[in-house]
């Protein structure tokens, strides 16, 4: 995250602006078109997942700056009633600590910890999801969340205007920006009440608004990075078109 790559700089007794360069997903793969109803209800059964639940997922590290011990506090809070289930993605120090604190809250039932998962059946599991959360309190951009955009699912993202991923989001269009555990709650509350109709809906409007985030805009991000490195250094050097 810019955060910690800031501190770094400046611990290392240098005066440089950290510029931010977003990450790109496999849209080919990562498709909801392309994982049919039948793949998804499969998936389900096999996370021991409700078939009627609305499911939002997690997917990455599990240290402490993912922040999850917020998302399970809200969710205990707020969500009893409601017929959520949360999908823990990976692996990480904080594994059995989160485990400890879903028994705590009493909601280890509507919990599911997955472990490590094969990056290549990702598509299929995010798609047999409805909603990504996005909790973290220090990354900018991981790869899952773009993942799950380009899978269709809208984003529940913290509000911090050093995320690349808090300026991507634009509230009711392809998720929402929360600040606390009741604009959390609450956001959360009006994606599970979609129809699905309006499900599908979204997933079309989510997924296009991936389309400038693309390989080639990534590319171009680090292509225009190193010329500025080049001006700013006095290098001369022909880059070959």
């Amino acid at each position: 995250s810019n955060k910690r790559a800031s501190l770094f700089v400046r611990e290392a007794g240098r005066n440089r602006r950290v510029m931010l360069i977003p990450t790109a997903a496999d849209k080919r793969r990562f498709d909801y078109k392309k994982v049919s109803r039948d793949a998804v209800l499969k998936m389900r059964r096999k996370l021991d997942i409700p078939l009627n639940a609305v499911v939002a997922v997690f997917a990455g590290d599990l240290s402490v700056d993912k922040n999850l011990e917020f998302v399970f506090t809200a969710f205990a809070r707020y969500m009893k009633n409601y017929n959520v289930h949360f999908l823990i993605v990976g692996g990480g120090t904080e594994t059995d600590y989160l485990k400890s604190v879903c028994v705590r809250l009493r909601i280890r039932d509507r919990v599911h910890f997955t472990g490590v998962v094969a990056h290549s059946i990702m598509p299929s599991v995010l798609s047999a999801c409805d909603i990504y959360v996005c909790s973290s309190e220090d990354s900018l951009m991981s790869m899952s969340f773009v993942e799950a955009i380009a899978c269709g699912l809208p984003v529940l993202v913290k509000e911090d205007k050093e995320k690349f991923a808090y300026h991507m989001i634009k509230d009711g269009v392809n998720g929402f920006v929360y600040s606390d555990e009741e604009s959390f709650t609450e956001y959360l509350r009006t994606l599970a009440s979609f129809t699905p109709e309006k499900k599908q809906r979204m997933k079309f409007i989510v997924r296009n608004s991936l389309k400038n985030y693309d390989a080639e805009y990534m590319a171009k991000s680090m292509e225009k990075a190193y010329k500025q490195a080049l001006k700013a250094w006095n290098i001369n050097v022909d880059i070959i078109k």
